[in-house]
């Protein structure tokens, strides 16, 4: 839609009257005298009358948060008013505005550039006026020209260049302080972080090192490296980090005293969990637990998580065939589990589809299936695999051979399943399989597996390691397939930060104490950074905006692939936010070029390339990634 930045600029020295309201939601743009740029999504009033340029402002945040009313003068004074009447405001901003509270200001004694006046974000932020001039930007969506672009006075035209998009202008930061766009001063590794990787080798294996970062510059979606290049990150830690770098917020539960007291004082959860576990669960990790699963064992990485589900797995099934919970051991039993032999030991499997992944440990990886070089030389047990549908697409175009090849890899886990020598105790999947190339499946396909476990009573487990936490526009993926009965099993970890498994049915407690556990059981101070990483999420609506954003990243992508055929292949994950993918013809060197553009990208599979940005990254960010991308496909 076109778009219409106006310019609104008030200069006063004597008797001067004037009204400006903006009923619509707008953007207003503020430039710092650093020539940083903020672009606030706020409905705003303002007005201002004599007496040495005093004006008021009304800022209204898109929420319905509290309106805040200041009044500015020459002088840099800020002084928080009554309010006007409710009715009077409720007229200009929509009838959300009629609650009205003060808020707080805080002077900032800086010496800037005339029109530099103000930066808004959250709170408002009053700094001083060297002359009677206050310069904004608004932009609305509904106004139809961009004719008036050409007038603005400098301090607009400073916004205009600080980055922002033509396409998506007047967007929204939601990490304030970010860098406007990467920045590339050396090649990468440049010479300090080659000279810091040689230190690091000779204390660490650095053979897999994809580039060294200084996390205490890095800030929002960009990773910067001790060069002082700038790279926007749509990598993120292998999908790890949530809300940015160095966000605010997780920087405030960092430095409570409750976490303090759990790093300090780590306690043996089995043994020894704090007087305050249970509300630290209650208000963190089980208030998003998956419907219907209201108990989590918790762990310490994802692969942990999906060991301890394994092993909930099968004590649970044997404890089916010894007859119930209630029912003891056999001295059998008892003596012959010494010597990994049966009956004490389980003849069980689990099974994992080809392709997958689900960790690096004994049980788990037994079955991951991604890559050769996670497994050899490590023993295995004897698990079965079944065919993961390989879609082709577009898929509105082999809809009958998606469908074929979705009922043929079921028919495959029924098959497995009643016939391996080894039965299978439950069936682990990823809603995309993530390590394995961005593989996904309809949510018909995995009704469907729900269905054939339950037939079969055999435990149905959702690896959401690396898909959950909102990246695919729902906070768990498995929330796409409308399953006609919940998982059993649910595990987490990465962008939680944290780790374990959510499950519903209290039999999956084994029958005594010391079956499932371990020193730690999980981590305290991870859990409460995890809620802090919840409540961010909450609080910015992060899981639609990652929906939204999705579908505008997802258009551009189409558009390049149809644009430069051959280099976008297999485009996948509408509809599935920014958890996007595609097949590129030079995978790796599409990687290795990405970061001389300011790009840091990922790979999965043989020939994929995966986005796992932020779930802060924002329409702007969606337009600097996809400059990058045509630029790497021209070299």
């Amino acid at each position: 839609m076109p778009e219409l930045f106006m310019f609104l600029s008030i200069i006063n020295k004597a008797s001067f009257e004037v009204s400006v309201f903006v009923a619509a939601p707008a953007f207003l743009a503020m430039t710092t005298s650093f020539g940083e740029t903020f672009w606030i999504r706020y409905t705003i009033a303002a007005w201002s009358k004599n007496d040495s340029c005093a004006w008021k402002l009304a800022i209204k945040p898109f929420s319905n948060g509290p309106i805040k009313v200041y009044t500015l003068s020459q002088e840099g004074t800020a002084q928080i008013l009554t309010p006007p009447s409710q009715a009077y405001l409720s007229q200009r901003l929509g009838s959300s505005g009629t609650t009205l509270l003060g808020g707080s200001a805080r002077r900032l004694k800086n010496s800037l550039a005339p029109g530099v006046a103000i930066f808004v974000m959250g709170r408002v932020i009053i700094v001083d006026l060297p002359l009677p001039l206050f310069s904004f930007l608004v932009y609305t969506s509904e106004m139809t020209s961009v004719r008036a672009a050409g007038r603005l006075q400098p301090v607009a035209r400073t916004a205009l260049r600080a980055g922002i998009s033509k396409q998506t202008r007047g967007y929204a930061s939601l990490f304030a302080g970010e860098p406007s766009g990467p920045q590339i001063k050396t090649q990468i590794p440049g010479p300090k972080s080659q000279q810091a990787i040689k230190e690091l080798d000779t204390v660490f294996d650095t053979r897999a090192v994809n580039m060294l970062a200084d996390y205490t510059q890095s800030k929002g979606n960009y990773i910067v490296d001790p060069d002082g290049n700038v790279l926007l990150d749509v990598y993120a830690q292998i999908a790890s980090i949530p809300v940015g770098y160095n966000n605010a917020s997780l920087a405030k539960v960092a430095k409570s005293d409750e976490m303090v007291n759990s790093l300090i004082n780590r306690p043996a959860l089995g043994n020894f969990p704090s007087h305050d576990w249970a509300q630290i669960l209650e208000t963190g990790i089980l208030s998003v637990a998956p419907k219907g699963l209201d108990q989590v064992f918790t762990a310490t990485a994802g692969s942990d998580a999906n060991e301890c589900a394994y092993k909930a797995a099968f004590m649970y099934q044997a404890q089916q065939r010894r007859g119930g919970a209630d029912v003891e051991f056999t001295a059998e039993e008892l003596s012959s589990c010494m010597n990994n032999a049966l009956p004490g030991t389980s003849n069980l499997s689990i099974l994992s589809f080809k392709s997958a992944f689900h960790g690096r440990l004994f049980g788990t990886l037994s079955t991951t299936r991604s890559k050769p070089i996670h497994k050899l030389d490590i023993p295995a047990f004897d698990w079965p695999q079944a065919t993961f549908p390989l879609l082709k697409y577009p898929l509105e175009e082999h809809a009958t051979e998606n469908a074929k090849a979705e009922a043929d890899a079921l028919a495959d886990v029924e098959r497995l399943i009643t016939t391996f020598p080894h039965p299978p105790a439950a069936v682990i999947v990823e809603p995309i399989q993530s390590e394995g190339g961005d593989n996904h499946a309809s949510p018909a396909f995995f009704r469907g597996l729900r269905e054939i476990t339950a037939k079969h009573n055999v435990l149905f487990i959702v690896d959401e390691v690396q898909t959950g936490i909102g990246a695919t526009g729902k906070f768990w993926a498995h929330e796409h397939w409308d399953l006609p009965s919940p998982p059993d099993m649910v595990t987490f970890s990465k962008k939680a930060q944290t780790a374990g498994y959510y499950y519903g049915n209290p039999a999956l407690r084994p029958n005594k104490p010391y079956r499932q556990f371990n020193t730690w059981m999980g981590d305290p101070a991870r859990a409460i950074l995890f809620r802090g990483i919840i409540d961010e999420v909450k609080r910015l609506n992060l899981v639609e905006h990652t929906a939204k954003t999705g579908e505008y990243l997802y258009a551009g992508l189409e558009k390049l692939a149809a644009k430069y055929p051959g280099q976008f292949n297999n485009l996948r994950g509408k509809g599935q936010g920014t958890f996007i993918a595609f097949d590129s013809p030079q995978r790796d060197a599409f990687l290795k070029k990405a970061k001389t553009v300011g790009v840091n990208i990922g790979g999965s599979g043989a020939s994929a390339v995966r986005l796992r940005p932020m779930l802060i990254f924002d329409k702007v960010h969606a337009d600097i990634l996809l400059e990058a991308m045509e630029k790497i496909v021209k070299m």
